[in-house]
């Protein structure tokens, strides 16, 4: 008997070891991950960090995470800031985020955005979950969700499941694969919006702020405090109506009062040189060129009055180098994605590296091979493709391969996993991941892969019926 006793306990402990492991697997390829439109959230990223290697760390909103490039601050710098700002994030969030920042990190300085200083509560669903569903479980993560979270709804977000267990409807490959994050909170974004000029307030009335936005203000700088912390705060560059900016002075004031740093963007469009013409995204977000300025300010100021090392070549911070780099791919990126202009098309491809493109002159392409070399901006790696027709796949500037003499398809690249072109008759079928890239049958069809990044990040086709016009 006490044989199959063992023997039933031992199965019920493997059954439950599987099940768990079931679970944490499942749960990672469900789990939130849309946090600032990116594929991971900054929480996530911050959890792999090394232990103390953050100086400088970043909390608020999603006008944090569009104004301040943690990128330029190491690039420039060698200041380790890390940007911890979510969609939506209010004062609660924003000090439940710096206690579960401190349990693995003892930064220099916080630099806390203030957006959320004139508003209360969380009118986006989505953001509220953006700002509770990243953490891991722990006595911090209920705390958080208690404060800013409906009573019926809690039990689900404490529970997780029921809130991500339906988004199998919305899986990418991508969530099934564990790959090295190197998101660190900054949104890059080129799109420019001409929003007209920021007013200025210069009235001397003021209206208090919410009382559970004060409190957890007073909050945060009790705790920063007690953590020989310096706490610096600032409001991004914005729209601001007068009841707001009525709210953001009485912040003003409270931090005077204690004597918190305070730094509105608004108030520094000329010492920054904002033109919100060319630097906004909307009324509200800055687009990459107004976070060079308002990053190039930060900077500036926390090297002067802070005693920030310049850590750039150290062991353990590898992760900011990659960043760097994935921030600069991020931004050609977008700016491959803004050309429509073929010649223009053509002449920045040749300009990449660590880049993989995909070129296909693919069925009744041809009109007049000369002029269509013209229209491409003259580029030499194109010409035998445009008079004979075929793929070429280059990549830094050299022709991996051709079939422009019929020598069969590659099915493989070294930069690029499940890559095929397969031909039938005299269209050619450019396949990655299972994904069909050819916008049209007859015409110039491209696929830029991004090396570093590891995705596509543009396909285009040119038909010839239009005149080699876009699509994509």
């Amino acid at each position: 008997m006490k044989g199959v006793y063992i023997k039933q306990t031992v199965k019920i402990i493997a059954f439950c070891l599987i099940a768990v492991l079931l679970f944490r697997y499942l749960y990672r390829v469900l789990s939130w991950k849309d946090t600032g439109g990116s594929y991971l959230s900054a929480m996530e990223t911050f959890y792999s960090l090394e232990d103390n290697s953050v100086d400088v760390l970043f909390l608020g909103s999603s006008h944090c995470y569009c104004a301040v490039d943690n990128a330029k601050f190491w690039k420039e710098e060698g200041i380790a800031a890390y940007n911890l700002s979510i969609s939506g994030q209010d004062l609660c969030s924003s000090y439940h985020c710096l206690v579960e920042a401190l349990k693995t990190q003892k930064p220099k300085v916080v630099c806390l955005e203030l957006f959320y200083a004139a508003l209360h509560g969380y009118k986006d669903q989505g953001n509220l979950y953006r700002n509770v569903l990243p953490y891991k479980y722990s006595s911090n993560f209920t705390d958080l969700v208690d404060e800013i979270a409906d009573e019926e709804e809690r039990r689900d977000i404490k529970l997780k499941w029921p809130i991500i267990h339906t988004r199998y409807r919305e899986l990418q490959r991508e969530d099934f694969m564990k790959e090295r994050a190197v998101y660190m909170g900054y949104e890059v974004e080129t799109a420019t919006t001409p929003i007209g000029e920021l007013p200025v307030y210069t009235g001397d009335e003021v209206t208090a702020i919410h009382e559970f936005e004060e409190k957890w203000l007073k909050e945060i700088i009790a705790l920063t405090k007690e953590n020989d912390i310096q706490l610096v705060c600032f409001l991004a560059p914005m729209y601001i109506e007068e009841p707001n900016w009525k709210k953001y002075r009485y912040t003003e004031k409270l931090l005077s009062e204690v004597g918190v740093p305070y730094l509105n963007f608004v108030d520094l469009q000329r010492e920054t040189r904002l033109d919100s013409l060319h630097d906004m995204t909307d009324w509200g977000h800055c687009n990459h060129y107004g976070a060079q300025r308002v990053t190039e300010y930060l900077g500036k100021y926390l090297k002067i009055n802070y005693a920030l090392e310049d850590k750039r070549g150290w062991p353990g911070y590898e992760l900011w180098d990659e960043n760097v780099v994935a921030r600069e791919h991020e931004i050609t990126n977008l700016e491959i994605s803004y050309i429509s202009d073929i010649g223009e098309y053509m002449c920045k491809l040749a300009e990449l590296e660590d880049y993989t493109v995909v070129f296909s002159a693919s069925g009744d392409y041809y009109v007049d091979g000369s002029d269509l070399y013209e229209k491409a901006g003259g580029q030499m790696w194109l010409e035998d493709l445009i008079a004979e027709g075929g793929v070429g796949v280059y990549s830094n500037g050299e022709l991996l391969y051709s079939t422009t003499e019929e020598n069969g398809f590659i099915t493989k690249l070294p930069e690029i996993k499940d890559f095929t072109i397969s031909r039938e008759e005299i269209i050619d079928t450019i396949t990655i991941n299972g994904e069909k890239y050819n916008k049209v049958e007859d015409g110039i069809n491209i696929v830029v892969y991004d090396n570093v990044l590891g995705k596509v990040i543009d396909a285009i086709g040119f038909p010839k019926m239009q005149g080699y016009s876009p699509e994509r």
